[in-house]
């Protein structure tokens, strides 16, 4: 038979991966269940950054950029050919 995990009452197939909670991420291997805990990245100059429902790290909303970010861009270049 094809070697499976067992968690909390699922099952789960050999190098399956899966979230049983949002900062934990967990895989099957060879019928053992590994467990890590999330490392988030950490998010700078974003003061509204928040934490998508169901997920474990917070995300800074698109379109979003803090002056220091601005700071740190090149010189804009010249329009290309509208097409």
């Amino acid at each position: 038979p094809p070697v499976t995990c067992v968690q909390n009452g699922l099952r789960y197939h050999d190098r399956d991966v899966w979230k049983p909670v949002p900062c934990q991420i967990c895989v099957c291997d060879n019928g053992n269940v590994l467990c890590d805990d999330v490392i988030c990245d950490e998010i700078k100059n974003c003061p509204s950054a928040r934490v998508p429902a169901g997920e474990c790290c917070p995300v800074c909303p698109e379109g979003e950029v803090s002056p220091t970010d601005q700071e740190t861009t090149g010189v804009e270049g010249p329009k290309g050919d509208t097409g």
